[in-house]
């Protein structure tokens, strides 16, 4: 479910090329369509986005050809702490097949899918989510795992 070499490799091109317009489409992806539509706070979340300024270019292909590359999948079975896994039903960035898969093969994980959400739960539906995790946070304190 991880993104087609092609598409990395696409992405990589257009980071070289123009990487302030490959960073807005990157931010244009992190959201379902009219996810932000009707929400109060819609303007904050914009404009927050707004000022996050391009990282190392370098740095940004380094990371992409690393995700590109890297295939951790025989590591999962190795996590033995709990975990949490949050994802919007709409991601397009990572696709909920993704972390449905995370789910199946890391023993005892908790997956909370967002309805109607893409990337970024924590800024388009931060109260849902900033509750869920404050909820598994407390039941891992109480069972001292």
């Amino acid at each position: 479910f991880a993104l087609a070499a092609k598409e990395a490799h696409g992405m990589r091109l257009k980071v070289q090329r123009n990487p302030q317009r490959a960073l807005d489409g990157f931010y244009t992806g992190m959201f379902a369509e009219e996810e932000l539509e009707g929400l109060s706070d819609a303007s904050e979340i914009r404009e927050l986005v707004s000022t996050i300024t391009f990282p190392d270019t370098a740095a940004v292909l380094e990371a992409l050809d690393a995700l590109a590359q890297a295939d951790m999948r025989s590591l999962l079975a190795a996590i033995l702490t709990r975990t949490l896994i949050m994802n919007g039903e709409l991601d397009r960035i990572c696709l909920p097949q993704a972390s449905r898969y995370l789910n199946e093969h890391i023993a005892g994980s908790q997956q909370i899918p967002f309805k109607n959400c893409g990337h970024v739960p924590f800024l388009s539906q931060s109260i849902q989510f900033n509750s869920e995790l404050l909820q598994f946070a407390r039941s891992v304190c109480e069972q001292g795992v």
